[in-house]
């Protein structure tokens, strides 16, 4: 995977955020307006990774999970037209 510079909306029950990562050399790092992400991923065509996201402001989670979690993804690339 190239490195890149990614834009996300996440949507929960509790509401809506937006935030940004940057994949980089195997690692991702992003935030949103009330969590950090750090994590790694690989893969060309398939990207699977892993994400800790830590709240650095006490009630801000759209998703409902309080505290600190993890986060594993395998998404199929898609090419940009």
């Amino acid at each position: 995977m190239d490195e890149t510079f990614w834009t996300m909306e996440l949507k929960g029950a509790a509401g809506a955020s937006a935030g940004v990562l940057i994949f980089t050399k195997g690692r991702i790092f992003g935030g949103d307006g009330g969590h950090t992400f750090m994590g790694n991923y690989d893969g060309d065509s398939d990207v699977r990774g892993r994400i800790s996201v830590h709240p650095f402001v006490a009630g801000c989670d759209v998703s409902g999970i309080q505290g600190d979690c993890e986060l594993d993804s395998r998404e199929p690339r898609k090419e940009r037209r």
